[in-house]
């Protein structure tokens, strides 16, 4: 759908929301006027392809504009010879450019393209997928990724570790050893040619695979091709050190933080460094043996296979730069144990130290780039070496030492005169140093030498304040101009001020959810009034962690499905588990739902992850997948619907406050006196990170699901994101006062209405795809993909009739259509794990239509089944105080089933059940023998299937036994209902099959 917005013709794969529209004019602003910009916009707000499409749209409208300014000059190409002018010059006397340049002659500038950057590659696969179901999917674009992700050499692929990845591949290319790099600059033409336009890394991988080219070096080629989009890591941008290695012209660059809520940090990291003894002693030693091998090398004696890297070297520059490093060692040495003697949280070392420590070691601007020329060489001569282990060590320390010099003296001093950069470095930096001890590290690594010079091993912090370090440099490069946006940067104007440059262009976005798809609870008490406060104070001893336990249990007990649940570090998240694993508790949640704890070690979540959705998808009840705020379940992770029905957070997430980088960053702030003091900075990084955490449970326009905040200590709903805020004031769900079991209730009550209400969904949902994750996050398929929807499996509608039934296609997203073309919520898709909620309102087989208009629970009140009250088993542990949230509710019972007693073998000779399973014993026999250890659920099946031979719904007899069974193992269960089925006709059997999801 083509839209104007701005000037601009958008085209949009569907009729856009209006927080899209102002979206997507806030990105065009920017861009025609070339401004940075904050844009702040909630997941499941089409923030991505907005964002996407806009630029695009922007970018394409301008080359349209170039060609109209392109006028031939009359008969001065034709006459012109190639040896005297070429084009630009020419283009430069054409009148129309000149006009366009004010009346100056026209300079051929760097074509303008984007570069669309985030946190990880997983957030950069899921644009690319956003960008190839659109119309601008014919853009060249080429995603940059590391050897570890694109190389496809198998002896390379197999190694462990990133460093051993790279250095493999490097003598890989030197030796002319490696058969794709010597194939790729034949195919980097191919990548045009292939048919596909948008290459995220699998694409590569698989066109390096086919092609036998090496995708790398491909996307590289690629990228200096003036691709007209790239997508990269943000750190591969604001990192100097890669972005040098890279060599990417960021020159009339658009550049876009998608996610950016980490921008700050990521920024100070990236401009801070730090230099160990140890490293320095490595460094020496690595010099000593390289002087050694120069003098092999003059006297012929040298036998070594990389001899042509050390002919690079000279001894006397070598020997310079040795004793160079050895004068900042001592200098640094005498530094640390100055400062060793005093608080440095509260009286940190003045930053203009470190420029008199290079003075008084005589390191001046001429020879730190000499320092720094010299470690080039002396990289590719230890990369060459045959020993990768050492290598890989005296690599780690040459290169910390030139970034510690990078810091100090930027190489080229891009961002001004020497003087300039003392006074930046003074200004934005702080300098923490501390001693370590010995036994931390490994004495295999190290020889006699080192050991004797690390007896006391020390370290030495530049660590970068400010975020507007990087921003500024970046700046400096040339860039067209600068876009961050995310769904957690508030407040706006204490991010601008922290980035140090101007964003004239701010926008903050509402959401487009309605206010019954989500609940926001604050619960401060657990079921025994226990105070949640996550203070230090109370959560000395264990009663804290008891109390935490208690409350996650009675939670998963009424919450559908999956469920995250964040710690504000992996510290709690252990002493909790170990703390439940002594009490009934961690049994009982396990038997409850699967739980699942986020990994420390990067390499194990996907797995973990895919085990968690697995859990959710084959059991009933669902799962628990516990992490950390600010880890990886909080970052980049896109499950919506089931596999996350509920964000509960136990405490808030407030920085360590005795890091030492935390505390530094409080102290400047305060001494900057700016905008944003240190406190605020500390509070501000707890809402950021909580909103980002809460920020996982609503992840498209049709998703709902609950927030549960646990601790006493929040009390005002400003800590939350604005859209929360606005949502919170029109929704009865939230409140800051009352018991637990008052919390429970409006829990329960959220999440029943969820399998009642339907659900209005305009013209965006109508033709959406079948998609998950980020596809339905960042809204809804095009067009095209309205067909696949119709292609779904076809599943009993919940108004369907004996004789005039109404069938609606389910897609993955649990929504449904009716006759009428109004797309209603699937009322099944998430009450298996809920068992205390009402099932009694069940379908009549009248020939009733519900109109779009209509109310589910208007329908059950006026069709209202007469049945016994099916309530959950009480708990089988003993556990103190468990609420029976039932207690209070209102069931009409049977008066039959409420006095008639139930025997075993009576089921076998109740007419009405006997007669449906008269060709079906064997199954008959098998349920009962299931449930022989509950009177209570005999009663249950009888009612059932004495309700089903009078009504002989099928929707209805599938609920009452998912119930029934539900204890039972999933294969086991699935077997019995595909036996039981065929006891029914088969127009039933089908509906009663897909109810309770039973794949024949």
């Amino acid at each position: 759908m083509s839209t104007n917005i701005n000037g601009v013709e958008v085209i949009f794969p569907f009729k856009p929301y209006n927080i899209q529209l102002d979206y997507m004019g806030a990105v065009i602003k920017c861009l025609q006027n070339k401004q940075n910009g904050i844009l702040e916009s909630p997941t499941g707000t089409g923030k991505t392809l907005s964002l996407l499409c806009s630029t695009l749209a922007w970018l394409n409208s301008r080359k349209y504009q170039d060609l109209d300014l392109v006028e031939d000059v009359p008969n001065m190409k034709n006459y012109a010879s190639f040896d005297t002018v070429d084009d630009e010059k020419i283009d430069e006397l054409n009148p129309k450019k000149q006009k366009a340049n004010g009346g100056k002659a026209w300079k051929k500038e760097t074509p303008i393209r984007i570069i669309y950057s985030s946190r990880t590659h997983s957030q950069l696969n899921q644009a690319c997928a956003e960008l190839k179901r659109c119309y601008y999917k014919f853009t060249p674009s080429i995603t940059i990724g590391s050897r570890d992700q694109l190389c496809i050499n198998n002896e390379v692929k197999k190694l462990e570790t990133v460093s051993a990845k790279n250095q493999s591949c490097r003598m890989k290319v030197k030796n002319n050893a490696c058969s794709y790099h010597h194939n790729y600059e034949k195919t980097v033409s191919d990548l045009s040619l292939s048919g596909t336009f948008v290459y995220d890394i699998e694409d590569m991988v698989s066109f390096g695979n086919a092609h036998k080219a090496c995708p790398y070096y491909l996307a590289k080629a690629k990228a200096d091709f003036n691709t007209s989009l790239l997508f990269m890591p943000y750190n591969y941008i604001i990192d100097p050190n890669i972005r040098r290695t890279l060599r990417i012209n960021l020159e009339n660059a658009v550049i876009i933080f998608d996610e950016g809520h980490n921008i700050e940090r990521v920024c100070e990291d990236s401009m801070s460094t730090e230099l160990r003894s140890d490293w320095i002693a490595t460094f020496v030693e690595t010099f000593n043996n390289v002087l050694l091998s120069l003098n092999q090398f003059e006297s012929g004696s040298y036998s070594g296979s990389n001899s042509d890297e050390l002919s690079e070297l000279n001894a006397h520059d070598v020997a310079i730069v040795k004793m160079a490093i050895c004068d900042l060692e001592k200098e640094l040495q005498e530094l640390v144990q100055k400062n060793s003697k005093i608080d440095q949280s509260k009286t940190p070392c003045n930053p203009d130290e470190i420029f008199k420590v290079f003075e008084r070691a005589g390191l001046d601007v001429a020879k730190s780039d000499l320092i720094r020329g010299v470690c080039d060489k002396l990289i590719a001569y230890v990369m060459s070496s045959e020993t990768a282990y050492m290598s890989n060590i005296a690599t780690t320390a040459i290169t910390s030492i030139c970034n510690f010099f990078e810091i100090v003296m930027p190489l080229g001093n891009e961002n001004g005169r020497p003087n300039n950069l003392r006074a930046q470095f003074v200004s934005n930096y702080k300098i923490y140093t501390k001693y370590e001890n010995e036994n931390n590290f490994s004495s295999n690594s190290r020889s006699s030498w080192v050991k004797k010079k690390s007896a006391d091993v020390w370290t030495v912090h530049l660590l970068c304040m400010s975020p507007s370090v990087a921003i500024k440099s970046l700046m400096n490069m040339g860039v067209y101009n600068l876009i961050i946006t995310s769904g957690t940067l508030s407040p706006l104007e204490s991010f601008e001020c922290e980035m140090g440059i101007s964003f004239p262009v701010k926008l903050q976005n509402n959401h487009v959810i309605d206010r019954n798809q989500l609940s926001v609870q604050l619960i401060s008490k657990d079921p025994n009034g226990f105070d949640l406060s996550g203070s230090y104070e109370n959560r000395k001893g264990e009663k804290y962690y008891h109390a935490i336990g208690n409350t996650i249990l009675e939670l998963s007990r009424i919450i559908p499905k999956g469920i995250f649940i964040f710690f504000s570090s992996y510290w709690l998240i252990k002493e909790s588990i170990q703390t439940w694993e002594k009490s009934y508790i961690w049994n009982a949640l396990n038997n409850q739902k699967s739980v699942f704890v986020e990994p420390r070690n990067k390499t194990e979540f996907p797995e973990c992850m895919l085990k968690y959705k697995q859990a959710v998808d084959g059991k009933l009840s669902g799962a628990i997948f516990i992490g950390v705020s600010r880890g990886k379940l909080s970052e980049g992770i896109d499950l919506g619907d089931d596999y996350c029905r509920a964000v509960i957070v136990v405490g808030l997430p407030y920085p360590a406050a005795h890091d030492f980088k935390v505390r530094l960053k409080e102290k400047y702030l305060d001494e900057m006196k700016s905008k944003l003091n240190g406190q605020q900075w500390y509070i501000l990084q707890m809402k950021r990170a909580l909103n980002q955490s809460i920020g996982r449970v609503v992840r498209h326009r049709n998703d709902y699901g609950s927030i549960i905040i646990c601790d006493s200590r929040f009390t005002k709903i400003d800590g939350l994101s604005k859209w929360i805020q606005a949502f919170i004031r029109d929704t009865l769900h939230f409140q800051l006062n009352g018991d637990f079991r008052s919390k429970m209730k409006q829990i329960q009550s959220f999440f029943g209405q969820k399998n009642l209400i339907p659900v209005n969904i305009n013209s965006q949902n109508e033709n959406s795809s079948t998609s998950s994750g980020k596809e339905r996050d960042n809204s809804f398929s095009s067009s095209q993909s309205s067909q696949n929807s119709e292609e779904n499996d076809l599943v009993l509608s919940t108004f369907a009739s004996i004789k005039n039934s109404q069938i609606i296609t389910k897609n993955s997203s649990s929504y449904s259509k009716d006759n009428n073309g109004s797309s209603i919520r699937n009322v099944f898709g998430s009450i298996g794990s809920n068992k205390k909620r009402n099932f009694e309102q069940t379908l009549s087989p009248k020939k009733t239509v519900l109109s779009s208009k209509s109310s589910i629970t208007d329908y059950f009140r006026k069709q209202h089944i007469t049945d016994s009250k099916m309530e959950s088993p009480k708990p089988k542990l003993n556990s103190p105080e468990v609420i029976d949230l039932e207690k209070e509710n209102d069931f009409e019972v049977s008066s039959q089933a409420s006095t008639q007693k139930i025997d075993l073998e009576n089921i076998f000779e109740i007419k009405e059940i006997t007669d449906l399973f008269k060709t079906n014993q064997d199954t008959l026999r098998t349920i009962v023998d299931e449930i022989k250890g509950s009177s209570f659920k005999h009663k249950q099946f009888v009612e059932t299937f004495r309700v089903y031979s009078k009504r002989k719904n099928a929707i209805y007899l599938a609920l009452r036994l998912n119930f029934i069974l539900d204890e039972i193992e999933l294969n086991k269960r699935n077997n019995i209902l595909n036996d039981l089925s065929k006891i029914l006709p088969n127009n039933e059997r089908n509906i009663f099959l897909t109810t309770c999801k039973v794949k024949v």
